[in-house]
């Protein structure tokens, strides 16, 4: 395994854990629906993850600061569709209250990660020169 891919995972044990705190945060409050909850805590998440990738895992990158944002928010987007997906999916099949939208959280943030990395790699944080 490469050592940028394992940087990359890093980050994102960090983007996780931010992820699932502001989900589970939201859900305590009671204010938010699961999926306004998944949606916000999922781009929260993306800003930390990015931040991390900028300065851990691809810091030789040249691109422009706020592009590169863009870019990773626009890449997190596209990775959010088979997440978001995998997690409404779990959800609909299994009636464990308790314990099914963290399980649906976890499997969603995998089937993501590879669609994430790809486009981080080749897009995001390609060099420019």
């Amino acid at each position: 395994m490469n050592k940028t891919f394992l940087r990359f995972a890093l980050i994102g044990c960090v983007g996780f854990i931010c992820d699932i705190c502001a989900f589970s945060l939201m859900l305590k409050t009671g204010e938010v629906s699961l999926n306004e909850a998944r949606i916000c805590a999922f781009y929260f998440a993306a800003t930390v993850t990015w931040l991390g990738n900028r300065k851990v895992t691809f810091v030789s990158c040249d691109i422009p600061f706020l592009i590169q944002w863009l870019r990773f928010i626009a890449a997190a987007t596209v990775s959010a569709v088979p997440n978001i997906i995998v997690f409404n999916t779990i959800l609909h099949f299994w009636s464990n209250e308790m314990l099914a939208p963290f399980l649906a959280f976890c499997c969603g943030v995998l089937v993501g990660l590879i669609s994430n990395y790809t486009l981080c790699r080749r897009w995001v944080f390609k060099h420019t020169s």
